[in-house]
């Protein structure tokens, strides 16, 4: 995978479990083709997606990959938008049911290249197991929604030395000036390009650099400017009939729009923080000129005190998830022990050739 193939989450830990934009990622009624791969730890699921995207590759088609937040190194997805055609790992957490079964979508379960009786016999350590891995992430979501909790509190203070009209009006008029009307209405995906992983916090900004020729970056620690200059851009963008792509933050998913990508202009905006940081040099906007640096003095302590511990809960996070990701690991050793991967290897294949038909007929 290079740096200037576009990566996203579809789905990350969040402060109410596991949020998924899974689903969303292909449409049935758009003559869409998606693979639903249903199976358990270390039955081939990510092997199969990268072999297919490799081929698809080579074929020329472009590729949009989606890592598993859970294991960077693992996919969720692979998505070829020139085709209609996606692979999905459908298994829990991210479970995606479908609606036109093997008219939309095809079903594809490895468990059916499991020996059932072999994995029987290491039924009591993989339950075992499971559990304490699931406490893991248990522990690791309260995490997350303490961290989450903490930068609500100082985008609290932030709002209190923010003119939020006036940096809501700045996002309008820059949005509305960048991207003339076309008399149609946009729409929205949505996405994630940060994410808490085993790997520590993870911000893919090589999509940003790879999907726009330019970038508009809104600097702002606490988020009350930015959030307000974001929302403004997304609600512009819309009306003025752009397809975009809305990247939340992870920590408030339904309410702080982090990143958005006009694919047809190849324009990005995005917030630049402690946290989320841009090697680009590109125009940047400032919260400085919508918030009272006065008004956050007087909070200088709170301010502290949430940055400090939003770090030390960060961490917590990213050690309770590697130890959870190595209970996973050893679960995967039982199941590969029990599999035909050669199988599996028939059934990549045969997915990758009714792919390489739909390209001829697409041609």
């Amino acid at each position: 995978m290079q740096s200037n193939v576009p990566v996203f989450f579809a789905g990350v830990s969040s402060i109410d479990g596991y949020r998924s934009h899974l689903g969303e990622i292909y449409n049935p009624d758009d003559g869409w083709r998606a693979y639903i791969i249903k199976g358990g730890a270390g039955m081939g699921k990510s092997t199969m997606m990268k072999r297919v995207a490799h081929a698809m590759r080579e074929a020329g088609v472009n590729v949009w990959y989606a890592p598993c937040p859970g294991d960077p190194d693992s996919f969720d997805a692979v998505v070829f938008p020139d085709i209609k055609a996606c692979l999905m790992d459908a298994t829990a957490p991210h479970i995606v049911n479908p609606v036109y079964p093997e008219v939309c979508e095809v079903m594809i379960n490895l468990g059916d290249c499991c020996d059932h009786n072999k994995i029987a016999d290491y039924a009591d350590e993989i339950i075992a197991v499971s559990k304490q891995s699931d406490l893991l992430y248990s522990r690791a979501t309260r995490y997350i929604a303490a961290t989450a909790s903490l930068l609500a509190d100082s985008y609290r203070v932030a709002v209190e030395a923010t003119d939020m009209r006036k940096a809501a009006e700045y996002g309008a008029r820059l949005a509305s000036r960048i991207m003339p009307r076309t008399g149609k209405r946009g729409v929205e995906s949505e996405r994630f390009l940060s994410a808490v992983t085993p790997k520590g916090h993870i911000f893919l900004s090589d999509t940003l650099t790879s999907m726009c020729d330019r970038l508009v970056i809104v600097e702002d620690e606490y988020g009350a400017a930015s959030r307000a200059i974001m929302s403004a851009v997304r609600m512009t963008a819309l009306e003025h009939g752009y397809d975009i792509i809305t990247c939340a933050c992870p920590f408030a998913p339904d309410e702080k729009p982090e990143h958005i990508i006009v694919p047809e202009l190849r324009l990005g905006f995005t917030t630049q923080n402690h946290y989320l940081k841009l090697p680009c040099d590109e125009r940047r906007i400032h919260s400085r000129r919508f918030t009272s640096a006065a008004a956050l003095s007087e909070h200088r302590q709170r301010l502290s005190f949430n940055r400090r511990a939003v770090r030390e809960l960060i961490n917590g996070t990213v050690s309770t998830f590697a130890e959870a990701k190595a209970l996973h690991d050893s679960i995967e050793d039982y199941y590969i022990d029990c599999m035909d991967f050669d199988t599996v290897e028939q059934r990549t294949k045969i997915i990758t050739d009714e792919l390489l038909a739909r390209i001829s007929r697409r041609s």
